[in-house]
């Protein structure tokens, strides 16, 4: 059976530990035969911030949906502590961090980061006497609201954003490499969407969500979109850029443990990984082990981004 143990301890955060027990086997936190168990760490109270969702490292099925365009195979991968946003990152962070740079002195870096359509089109985000940066209506005379993700960001405006909010903070913020983001969304068991294997139109923002044409939502509906760690809409509303390099095989794996690898941001190979359904989309791009490759200047009205760091333990 699968089953979410929560795992609590005064003066330590209420821990979401997912456990599948298969037919004749047993579960394990063992990363290798050659080491010992590894324990559920605990992060104390004031470890994480009000929508940091922390996942204890352990194993995971990655891929093996062969209805999930570009599924990786099958594969039980361990994967090491981390701690993940609840949200994507919205309208209202983002404004955040354009104008910081414009008050720190680096409004060209603003300007160079704002959403807007490829190749110096339409900017999302409008400017006021001050130079300070202001949510205005889209194309279709619709106002953006600050509680929508961020969309029209490229794979190098989330780098940005990681690095100034890593700089920022002083944690060690980036984008999720994609197995952190399918752990993240499907738990141990191998479910085919965040909140199990049957797909319902209410239950994630899709194109068939809302009466008439489709439509974003603001990252507080939509409830059932939430998978086993309380990751919300990663099957619905907006798709997320990931750290990785996209290859057809996936990422590296080493002993059959995730290798985190420092981002190539000179790559040759400009393709990186997006996962997660979004408000324009079917049941197939929900699917969890659903995989899509984009060009790293590309900026989509589907994509947003979260972002990631590892978990440290406390030195308490």
């Amino acid at each position: 059976g699968s089953y979410l143990l929560e795992i609590r301890r005064k003066g330590c955060l209420t821990v979401k530990y997912p456990v599948l027990i298969e037919r004749m086997k047993h579960w394990n936190s063992q990363p290798s035969a050659n080491e010992p168990p590894q324990p559920v760490r605990l992060p104390y109270t004031d470890e994480l911030g009000s929508d940091d969702v922390y996942v204890p490292g352990g194993w995971f099925y990655s891929g093996g949906d062969t209805q999930a365009p570009e599924s990786l195979k099958l594969q039980r991968v361990w994967v090491e502590s981390f701690i993940m946003r609840r949200f994507p990152v919205t309208n209202r962070d983002y404004l955040f961090f354009l104008n910081d740079l414009v008050t720190s002195g680096r409004a060209g870096e603003a300007t160079h980061h704002v959403p807007r359509e490829e190749k110096g089109g339409y900017s999302y985000y409008a400017q006021d006497k001050s130079g300070r940066y202001m949510l205005q209506k889209d194309k279709s005379g619709n106002l953006l609201r600050p509680d929508w993700p961020a969309l029209m960001l490229s794979w190098d405006d989330a780098m940005a954003y990681s690095l100034w909010l890593a700089d920022r903070t002083g944690q060690p913020w980036r984008l999720p490499c994609e197995l952190e983001w399918e752990k993240a969304a499907r738990g141990v068991d191998s479910r085919i969407y965040p909140w199990g294997d049957f797909f319902e139109h209410s239950w994630a923002c899709s194109r068939d969500s809302h009466p008439g044409r489709p439509q974003l939502s603001v990252v507080h509906r939509f409830p059932f979109d939430e998978s086993p760690y309380g990751f919300r809409h990663l099957g619905g509303n907006a798709s997320d850029w990931c750290l990785d390099v996209y290859t057809p095989t996936g990422p590296s794996i080493e002993n059959d443990r995730l290798r985190v690898m420092a981002p190539d941001v000179n790559s040759n190979l400009p393709l990186r990984t997006v996962k997660g359904g979004h408000w324009r989309g079917v049941g197939v791009q929900a699917r969890c082990a659903n995989r899509q490759a984009l060009v790293s200047s590309t900026r989509r009205a589907e994509v947003a981004f979260r972002v990631v760091r590892p978990y440290a333990t406390s030195k308490k």
